[in-house]
C-alpha cells in the first residue's frame, strides 16, 4: 500500500506552508543576490563614444546623429550576453529626433516611435533593453566625456572589474591609474564586428 502525503496545513490567507516556504526562500535568495552585488559589483565597460566614432573614417562627420545611433545599436548587439554593464559616453547634446528610421543598421532594434518622430533609444530613460546606458558629458568643452568617464570610474565600489574603450592617450592613463583595464577603439570595433 502506498503512502499518501497529507495536504500541507493552510494559513488564514489560503496559502499553505509549502508556498510560504518557497516564497520565503525566494525572498532570502533575493537578499543574498543584492548582498552579493554590493560585495561583488557587476563588471563594467565604459566607451568613449566620440573617440570610438572618430577612429574609423566612415563619414561619421557628415551626420553625427546617425553615427551615434549606429554606434549605440551596434554596441547593443556586442553587449548582449557579455555579462557586463555597458556605459557609452558622448560629448554634446543627444542626437536630434529624425523622421523615419533610415539610420538604424540592419538587424538592429528600431527606435521607439512617438507620433511621426523616431526617438533614439538613448533618449529613453535608463539603460536600453540590451544593457547599454548612454550618458552625456555634464559640461561642454575639451575632454568633457573623458572627465565624465573618470567620474563614473571613481564612483565604482572598490574592486569592480572595469574596462574603458578609448584610444585617447590621456584618458587611457587616467583610467589605468584608477585600476581600470584599458582597450583601444579598434578592440571594441572588432568586438562589434564579431557580434554582427
Amino acid at each position: 500500500m502506498s503512502a499518501v502525503n497529507p495536504p500541507a496545513p493552510a494559513f488564514a490567507d489560503g496559502s499553505n506552508a509549502i508556498g510560504a516556504s518557497v516564497r520565503g526562500q525566494e525572498q532570502r535568495n533575493g537578499r543574498r543576490r543584492k548582498a552579493h552585488e554590493r560585495v561583488n559589483p557587476p563588471p563594467q565597460a565604459f566607451v568613449d563614444g566620440n573617440n570610438v566614432m572618430g577612429s574609423r573614417p566612415d563619414g561619421w562627420w557628415r551626420d553625427r546623429d546617425a553615427a551615434q545611433r549606429r554606434l549605440i545599436a551596434n554596441l547593443e548587439a556586442a553587449a548582449r550576453g557579455s555579462g557586463r554593464e555597458w556605459t557609452l559616453v558622448f560629448d554634446g547634446a543627444p542626437p536630434s529626433r529624425v523622421r523615419g528610421n533610415a539610420s538604424t543598421p540592419t538587424g538592429a532594434s528600431p527606435s521607439r516611435n512617438r507620433g511621426n518622430a523616431s526617438v533614439p533609444p538613448e533618449e529613453e530613460e535608463g539603460a536600453s533593453p540590451d544593457g547599454v546606458r548612454v550618458e552625456r558629458a555634464k559640461r561642454k568643452g575639451a575632454n568633457a566625456a573623458d572627465d565624465r568617464i573618470i567620474e563614473m570610474l571613481e564612483a565604482l565600489p572598490e574592486g569592480t572589474d572595469a574596462v574603458v574603450y578609448t584610444s585617447d592617450r590621456r584618458l587611457r592613463e587616467r583610467a589605468a591609474a584608477l585600476g581600470a583595464r584599458v582597450e583601444g577603439a579598434g578592440a571594441l570595433l572588432r568586438r562589434i564586428g564579431a557580434a554582427r
